[in-house]
């Protein structure tokens, strides 16, 4: 074979592989006045016209003239094809407005003109002024000649990867993901990834829109917990009965009557307080160096004292917890005394006192119920009277503190 044959045959070979390359011709479309139930004659021509420029702003299709014969059709499917053929059209376009109101309606169809086969219809209703007309009549046109481009777009910002998107149940595929295609209206969202807690939500697609979502996925593994709320300050107020001993004459009941305030720190653990109370007790004891003997004495005592201290809590969150506690402060003294053979004296004193103290708590309502053993160091000085000596010792008794 020559070469110019060769070259021919060639060319022969790649023409239908060119034929493809070639630009489709656009969709010839022929719209038919729309018919007006109702709605003002004006109104219905700037309707029909808002409708024809956007047929003729969709890709791919051409709005073409009436032919003649126009004003003698009645709409229906025969005249329309014959107007549809007599225009060199593909497709027809025809419709029914009406008004409600303030609300419009369009009724409207799409028909092939080479055998007059309804192809779609649609219904479309809408309100408000000129403003929202534009996008409705773009919508209709596409919802008519081109469903398959009638979209909106979502946009989706997760703050973590290989998150598994759901849209109305469906598999969407794994963040970081594309634009999603959307058909307008609403759609339940739902994003999935272990370790992390679900999110699901609606999102509202308008037409020709893209929007932007973005979402923040939260861990539901817990690995620090930072506690911001203050432990709460308390007013105590305590009632106990108990029996002290001063090791040598004193061994007698007990009552005590507290009221205070406590600040707890480090989770109710340690507690910074402040406490007054009265504190009495009954005793005897012998009075020596008097003649002709010594005598017996039996007396009354009742101390007010006012003490500042701390106390750890070993266990603060659970029902039962141990404790101990120390403090330190001034007691004012009266004494009532009854010498054998003698008539009934008093007196008054000071001392400085100092109290270890140890025992178990129990949570009862607002309160607790507590067993406690202590020392109490408070010596008497008798110079001016009364008794002398240590007044306390070691103390045992039990009682109840209410907490508010």
């Amino acid at each position: 074979m020559t070469k110019p044959a060769r070259a021919l045959a060639l060319i022969a070979c790649l023409l239908p592989l060119a034929a493809p390359l070639r630009a489709a011709e656009p969709v010839r479309v022929l719209l038919w006045k729309l018919r007006s139930m109702g709605v003002d004659s004006e109104i219905a021509e700037r309707i029909e016209s808002l409708l024809g420029k956007e047929i003729a702003r969709l890709p791919g299709f051409q709005r073409v003239e009436l032919g003649s014969g126009a004003a003698d059709c009645d709409g229906g499917a025969a005249c329309l094809l014959e107007l549809g053929r007599g225009a060199d059209a593909k497709l027809v376009v025809s419709g029914v407005l009406g008004r409600l109101g303030d609300t419009f309606s369009l009724d409207a169809k799409v028909i092939d003109a080479a055998d007059g086969r309804e192809l779609r219809r649609i219904a479309q209703t809408w309100g408000g002024g000129d403003e929202t007309l534009i996008d409705v009549m773009r919508q209709v046109a596409c919802r008519l000649l081109s469903p398959k481009d009638y979209l909106g777009r979502l946009q989706l910002d997760i703050n973590q990867p290989d998150v598994k998107v759901y849209i109305d149940g469906d598999y969407a595929g794994r963040s970081p993901l594309d634009a999603l295609p959307l058909r307008p209206g609403r759609h339940a969202l739902k994003l999935i990834r272990e370790g992390y807690a679900d999110v699901e939500r609606f999102v509202d697609i308008a037409f020709d829109r893209s929007l932007a979502v973005r979402i923040e996925l939260q861990s539901t593994d817990v690995h620090e917990v930072i506690e911001s709320v203050k432990d709460p300050e308390w007013l105590v107020v305590g009632l106990d009965l108990g029996l002290v001993t001063n090791f040598d004459s004193l061994l007698a009941p007990r009552l005590r009557l507290d009221a205070g305030w406590m600040l707890p720190f480090w989770g109710r653990r340690l507690c910074v307080g402040l406490s007054t109370g009265l504190h009495g007790a009954r005793m005897s004891s012998t009075a020596h160096g008097i003649e002709p003997a010594d005598l017996d004495v039996d007396g009354e005592l009742l101390a007010w004292t006012t003490q500042l201290g701390v106390t750890l809590r070993l266990l603060p969150d659970h029902p039962f917890s141990p404790y101990l506690g120390f403090d330190g402060g001034l007691s004012l003294v009266w004494q009532r005394l009854t010498p054998q053979g003698f008539s009934t004296q008093g007196f008054r004193s000071t001392a400085g006192v100092f109290r270890a103290a140890g025992g178990l708590e129990y949570r009862l309502g607002p309160g607790v119920v507590f067993l406690q053993a202590s020392y109490q160091h408070l010596r008497l000085d008798g110079s001016r009277g009364g008794f002398q000596g240590l007044l306390g010792g070691l103390d045992a008794g039990c009682g109840y503190r209410l907490m508010i």
